[in-house]
């Protein structure tokens, strides 16, 4: 009982210490995802497919705290809860790992790696729905590396559904439960492993099947082929960046991959120390797993399973989102375990463990002076942008966003009308259907009394000039045909108004 309970208070330790280290640290910068997010909550749109469970969850926890007497803006309810649910994957992975490997302090500095990596103190610091995702991934994991019980088996299957529920790319994780199941558990026999994958697979497409059915079925899909589409679509239209196998994009994955634990910034802080403590411990663990393959079947067996784990999402970014880091919260999880698992037959060895905790911490020391501390003390320029052009607006005129970069911000945190080209070309598909719905909505704007305004090309690069005609079919040429004049700048921003539409 003592035990157990010693164990319980290293997982809340765990949990809490991490918890100091993103609840303090939110971002100033504001992902646009996470106020795409919050729009969508406070618009009543509560439910998507892509990640069912998110706004759910925000917009109970924002109701709950609004009872309470909170009634600020959604964002701050949702960069709570990803700090929250980073907390929480964090010390769940502390205990996987320590299933995994049995040592406590490996365990520890794996699990302080991965919290201190720059994309998931980012995205612990700021709204959006990976920290989730990952949570249970990371509740999965703790269930599969262990005695395989039933109840054990129905939890992973509940943990794991609930993380499809966070995350529709979390269903790549399912064959790696069922690979895990089998192999590391394979002497039980083919009968009693099928058995198992029942109590596994049940739970798991009985919640999936649940969920994804009484939401559509809320928003009006009563038909099985009706509920199919909408679960398998993505809600708001795709661009042609989305959904694409090309070889090119493999590079970009991999680009993104490196960003995601290793930080690119280059302030004061001198990043070689940890940048080079990163690379001795990669190279330091190829050549303890070259040693060690042949001799331990376990080990094999459990980075096996967490390596193809890791694998099984690669093609899915690689043909929906490749420029994206935040998708290695997720998958992060299984790195970080093949490191500690390949790590804990050299736990005796002080010197060098001396040394993994030693590089663990430059490298958290780096990415919070570099990129969690900025973020957290000074707004990004795109927000700063955002108030500048808001200060010239009234609440009758619109802005035209040509970029994903600032327009967001305008209208959430300025209330500000904003229509995207971008997202009326995802949404129509057809650049001529696009320009009517444009039309429409300025043509009625200028009626009712309000100014238009639009970026001045000359402000963009000839690559994202270029970037938007591929993403909307919509050339430099055609833009111009909206008439305009020069209006007022703004950082590095130059904007126009539009001369009366005809």
């Amino acid at each position: 009982m003592i035990s157990r309970m010693a164990k319980a208070l290293d997982v809340i330790a765990v949990g809490v210490l991490a918890l100091v280290l993103y609840l303090p640290n939110l971002s100033r910068h504001y992902d646009l995802d996470g106020v795409a997010e919050a729009l969508a909550l406070e618009d009543g749109f509560i439910f998507t497919p892509n990640h069912l469970l998110y706004r759910a969850v925000g917009y109970t926890t924002h109701s709950f705290l609004g009872a309470w007497g909170y009634h600020g803006a959604s964002l701050w309810t949702l960069r709570a809860l990803s700090a929250v649910f980073g907390a929480m994957g964090i010390a769940l992975t502390f205990l996987a790992f320590k299933r995994l490997t049995g040592h406590q302090i490996l365990s520890a500095a794996g699990s302080l790696w991965l919290a201190t990596t720059p994309v998931y103190w980012g995205s612990s610091t700021d709204a959006g729905y990976v920290t989730l995702a990952s949570l249970f991934i990371a509740a999965s994991l703790v269930c599969i590396f262990g005695p395989p019980t039933k109840l054990r088996m129905v939890s992973c299957g509940l943990c794991s559904g609930l993380g499809i529920l966070a995350w529709q790319g979390n269903v790549f994780f399912v064959p790696g439960v069922l690979l895990g199941l089998f192999i590391l558990h394979r002497k039980m026999g083919l009968k009693a492993i099928a058995v198992r994958s029942i109590f596994v697979l049940a739970p798991l497409a009985i919640l999936v099947a649940a969920g994804f059915g009484a939401a559509g079925f809320s928003l009006g899909h009563t038909t099985i082929r009706g509920l199919l589409q909408w679960a398998s679509g993505h809600v708001g239209g795709a661009l042609p960046l989305w959904g694409k196998f090309e070889l090119n994009r493999v590079v970009i994955l991999g680009d993104s991959f490196v960003r995601s634990i290793v930080t690119g910034q280059s302030g004061v802080f001198p990043l070689f120390p940890a940048r080079l403590s990163m690379i001795l411990i990669a190279v330091m663990s190829a050549v303890i797993l070259a040693i060690q393959w042949r001799k331990t079947a376990a080990m094999r067996a459990e980075i096996l399973v967490l390596a193809v784990s890791f694998c099984l999402y690669v093609p899915f970014l690689v043909w929906w989102d490749p420029w994206a880091t935040k998708w290695f919260v997720v998958v992060n999880v299984f790195l970080a375990g093949i490191i500690v698992r390949i790590w804990s037959g050299h736990v005796s060895r002080k010197p060098l463990m001396a040394g993994l905790v030693a590089a663990v911490c430059l490298n958290a020391l780096t990415v919070f002076v570099e990129e969690v501390h900025p973020r957290h003390a000074t707004a990004s320029a795109a927000v700063a942008t955002a108030e500048c052009v808001a200060r010239h607006m009234t609440d009758k005129d619109l802005f035209l966003a040509t970029d994903w970069y600032w327009a967001d911000y305008l209208r959430y945190f300025h209330q500000r009308k904003v229509t995207s080209f971008l997202s009326k070309a995802a949404d129509l598909g057809d650049k001529q259907k696009v320009f009517r719905a444009v039309n429409d909505v300025a043509g009625k704007t200028q009626q009712e009394g309000g100014t238009v305004y639009i970026t001045d090309f000359q402000s963009y690069s000839p690559e994202h000039i270029q970037w938007l005609e591929s993403q909307t079919g919509i050339t430099a040429e055609e833009f111009a045909q909206f008439g305009s004049v020069p209006a007022f700048d703004c950082e590095s921003k130059r904007l126009r108004k539009l001369l009366p539409l005809k």
